[in-house]
Formats: C-alpha cells, structure tokens, sequence
C-alpha cells in the first residue's frame, strides 16, 4: 500500500487570520498538541465553543485521502 502525505501550511496569528468561522488547527502557548479552533468574531473559540486564548499559529487540517 502507497503511503499517503499532505503538508500542512502553518500561518501565524499575527500575519494572516483564518475565514471567519473556518474550523483549523491552531497551537496555543507554544504547545505541539494542535487544537481545532475558529474565530468568532475577534476571538478564539475551541472546537466546543469556549474561549481559548490566543492562538500563535493556525492551518486549515489536511483534507484526507480522496474517495
């Protein structure tokens, strides 16, 4: 079986900001274990809606394996 690979591009918060309420990945306090997050409005809010601090980096996760 071929293995399967997709790079993941990391923005940081201070140099480009996500589509309002897009689901991403992000990395709080320098933390490696990636959280999905998304904004609304000004402010970050974990994948359960509360807020979680101030992100440095987010990406858009990989999209998986085509069907």
């Amino acid at each position: 079986m071929a293995a399967l690979s997709e790079i993941i591009e990391w923005f940081r918060v201070d140099e480009a900001l996500p589509a309002a309420c897009a689901a991403v990945l992000v990395v709080v306090n320098g933390s490696v274990d990636e959280r999905y997050g998304h904004m609304v409005g000004a402010e970050w809010r974990d994948s359960d809606g509360f807020f979680m601090g101030s992100p440095e980096y987010w990406a858009y996760p990989p999209e998986g394996p085509a069907r």
